[in-house]
C-alpha cells in the first residue's frame, strides 16, 4: 500500500537520573525507583499537560521504553502524537514525520513488549479456570510443552499485518517491581521483553498503526513501543 506520510510524532530522550529529580515522592533506593513501573509511568506522564481524559496516555499515543546504550546512562525514549510541555533541562525532543515504508522493504526493529500468555489458553487446559499469566517461553526453551508458542511465532502474531518473515536477533527479559530474589518491591509488577530483530514490511499503513498505537499490554509501564529502520 502506497501513500503519504502519516503525520508528525514527537520523540524525547529523557535521562532517568533527571527523571528521578523530578519525581520527589518516589520511594526506595535509586535502582529500586528506576525499576518501579509506577515511577516510570509517573515520570513519563508528568511531561505532558493535564487532561480530563480517563486515559491521557492513549489519547496522546504516549509510548516509551528504557534504553541502555553503551557509554550512556539509562534514559527514557518517549514517543507521542502531541508535544510534551514540561520538559526539564537535560531532556531532548525532536519531531519527525512518520513515513510509509514501502511494502517488501527489509527493516531492523526494536520493541519492548509484555510477552505473557494466559495460562487457560494453553492447549489441553480447562478454559473455565484462571490459570494465571505466564511468560512466553524463549525460542530455545526445551522445557515448555511443544503446544505453547515460543517467542518468535508469538511475536510474529502480535506484529502480523505490519511485518512478516520475522527473525529475532536479541531478546532480553526483565521483571520490574521485584527484587532479584523475587520479592515484590512495587504495587505493580510488569514483565518487559526487549527484542531486536529483522523483518519484511508486509503492509505500510498497518505497520504505522502498530508504531503509533503500540503493541500489546502494559503500555502505561514501558511496553508497546515499536521502532523500525530500513536496511
Amino acid at each position: 500500500m502506497k501513500g503519504k506520510d502519516m503525520g508528525s510524532i514527537y520523540l524525547v530522550k529523557y535521562p532517568m537520573m533527571v527523571a528521578l529529580q523530578q519525581v520527589p515522592d518516589a520511594q526506595g533506593s535509586v535502582s529500586g525507583k528506576m525499576d518501579d513501573p509506577l515511577f516510570r509511568h509517573r515520570a513519563v506522564m508528568a511531561l505532558f499537560e493535564d487532561s480530563d481524559s480517563a486515559n491521557p496516555r492513549a489519547q496522546w499515543n504516549v509510548l516509551f521504553r528504557v534504553e541502555h546504550l553503551p557509554g550512556q546512562p539509562p534514559f527514557f525514549l518517549i514517543q507521542s502524537s502531541v508535544a510534551p510541555v514540561n520538559l526539564p533541562e537535560g531532556a531532548e525532543m525532536i519531531s519527525r514525520e512518520l513515513p510509509l515504508v514501502p511494502e517488501g522493504t527489509p527493516v531492523a526493529f526494536r520493541i519492548a513488549i509484555n510477552a505473557v500468555r494466559r495460562q487457560n489458553r494453553d492447549s489441553g487446559s480447562d478454559p473455565r479456570s484462571n490459570g494465571g499469566i505466564k511468560p512466553v517461553p524463549f525460542d530455545g526453551d526445551e522445557q515448555a510443552p511443544e503446544s505453547i508458542s515460543r517467542m518468535t511465532p508469538w511475536l510474529q502474531g502480535k506484529l502480523a499485518g505490519g511485518l512478516s518473515d520475522l527473525e529475532i536477533i536479541n531478546h532480553r527479559r526483565e521483571v520490574l517491581g521485584t527484587s532479584r530474589q523475587g520479592r515484590k518491591t512495587s504495587q505493580r509488577v510488569v514483565q518487559v521483553d526487549k527484542v531486536d530483530g529483522a523483518a519484511i514490511v508486509a503492509d505500510s499503513a498497518q505497520l504505522n498503526k502498530l508504531i503509533l498505537n503500540g503493541v500489546g499490554r502494559a503500555k502505561s509501564y514501558g511496553c508497546g513501543l515499536l521502532s523500525v529502520r530500513q536496511l
